[in-house]
């Protein structure tokens, strides 16, 4: 087994992978200090209610296209921070000797592709994964620290709230966050032994470009499916709700309704889903 050796301002971040974001290796206008401190912030005021506590819910699947292998995918389903390291091909070693600091050295090198799905049972739930291991993936990867803008919308919750945010700035980068695990069926379809080989290789740096396109445009075809009908849906519950005071006969001896303020209440937040 080889190890390749990393960089020590790569190998500072892992060993600090805890405090990702504020630990981000590319520097732009959004990864100032001040900034990154403030998210990591947020990440620990959210984590109770953002990712499970219980072990034996940890799931993160894991799909390796290219990765150097007799096979063509390599995959797995992490279940533990061991595992993911594992994976990663991570080895920690403590200052000994002529070692002046901790260190961290990699046993393989990373595939062409590869496809992490965090997911839990539906938007409102907690992330299958503890805190320790998307701390691990986020500073492993060097994920952008808008990416928490995405993540910051799940959690355990009984409404879902601040949905209406974009995380797109000087970087522009696709990443899904499931309240399920379609998205990574999906994928599993998309670069399986039977799909189309231009979606899945990645051979030359044309090929890579093309299979990363089709990644991200099975994304886009997912996030528009439905939107029409959901909407409609929305229509016809708010419509459900004021046509009587609008359109209802009000004459004696007529069905009515009396409307108490928590009826206007229901109405307001069924109008502010529609919009």
């Amino acid at each position: 087994m080889f190890n390749i050796d990393l960089s020590r301002e790569f190998q500072d971040a892992l060993l600090d992978a805890q405090s990702w974001p504020r630990n981000a290796i590319i520097k732009t206008i959004g990864t100032y200090p001040k900034t990154l401190a403030k998210l990591q912030s947020r990440l620990g005021d959210i984590k109770q209610e953002l990712f499970e506590d219980c072990p034996s819910e940890w799931e993160v699947p894991i799909r390796d296209l290219d990765a150097g292998s007799e096979t063509t995918v390599d995959k797995c389903n992490v279940h533990d921070q061991a595992r993911l390291l594992e994976w990663f091909g991570l080895a920690y070693t403590a200052k000994v000797g002529n070692v002046p600091m901790d260190s961290v050295v990699a046993a393989k090198k990373d595939p062409k592709c590869r496809f992490i799905c965090i997911y839990g049972r539906h938007s409102r739930s907690k992330l299958k994964l503890s805190r320790e291991m998307f701390a691990c993936i986020m500073a492993f990867h060097q994920v952008m620290p808008a990416f928490l803008d995405f993540v910051s919308v799940f959690g355990q919750r009984s409404e879902p709230t601040d949905l209406r945010f974009s995380a797109f700035r000087e970087q522009v980068v696709l990443s899904v966050v499931n309240g399920n695990l379609e998205i990574q069926q999906r994928f599993k379809a998309l670069t399986d032994k039977n799909a189309r080989p231009q979606d899945k290789s990645f051979g030359m740096p044309e090929e890579c470009f093309r299979s990363s396109l089709s990644a991200h445009l099975m994304y886009c075809h997912w996030s528009a499916e439905d939107w029409r009908w959901h909407i409609s849906w929305l229509e016809r519950a708010v419509d459900k709700e004021s046509i009587m005071p609008v359109l209802g006969p009000s004459g004696l001896g007529h069905a009515h309704k009396t409307y108490t303020p928590q009826d206007i209440q229901d109405l307001q937040i069924w109008e502010e889903k529609a919009r």
